[in-house]
């Protein structure tokens, strides 16, 4: 984001890339600035060949974490006892997660990113925004509802764009939208 361009060269049957800065100033918080990421360089990396490759580990670890527990399944069938349709049924489920669980804001390009189990959340009653959905997920499923994760980068860090992730294909859809669940019955 705004760097150096790498110097690139072949190193054996790798490519190795070195990035050269100097001379850096200190940035010092001030109120109202900019973010962070605007002023410095900051390098995002993956050994991932590409967004399908990644796609499909990521939708893998989402539905691996998103299998409904009997205590999920329990919880599911409390929050849309009495429910109309699917919308009705999912409106229920959405409140839920965002209301009484606990969010812990973590970025994904900060921490890296293995699903927690959706029991596991249930239980500890916290989570970020990727954990909150994979309860969701598995509250939906054990409701009779499907959703998908989609993944939306903000603006700030210039990787901006949803993208829907699913097992066969890798990314679905990319679009400038913040924020979609997307379910069917």
């Amino acid at each position: 984001n705004a760097g150096p361009a790498p110097v690139v060269r072949r190193a054996g049957g790798a490519m190795e890339y070195t990035w050269t800065v100097q001379d850096q100033p200190q940035i010092l918080a001030e109120p109202g600035m900019v973010p962070v990421e605007d002023l410095a360089p900051r390098l995002v990396w993956t050994t991932a060949a590409g967004p399908a490759p990644l796609g499909r580990w990521l939708s893998r670890a989402f539905r691996r974490a998103a299998a409904p527990d009997p205590r999920v399944a329990a919880e599911a069938s409390r929050l849309v006892e009495g429910a109309g349709g699917p919308e009705d049924r999912a409106e229920r489920l959405a409140r839920f997660v965002t209301q009484d669980i606990r969010t812990v804001p973590l970025d994904l390009g900060r921490v890296g990113y293995r699903p927690s189990p959706a029991g596991v959340v249930l239980a500890n009653r916290y989570a970020d925004s990727r954990d909150k959905f994979v309860l969701f997920q598995a509250l939906a499923r054990a409701a009779g509802l499907e959703a998908d994760p989609v993944l939306v980068h903000q603006d700030r860090t210039r990787m901006s764009g949803l993208a829907c992730l699913d097992e066969s294909q890798g990314l679905l859809a990319r679009g400038d939208s913040i924020g979609v669940f997307y379910v069917e019955s």
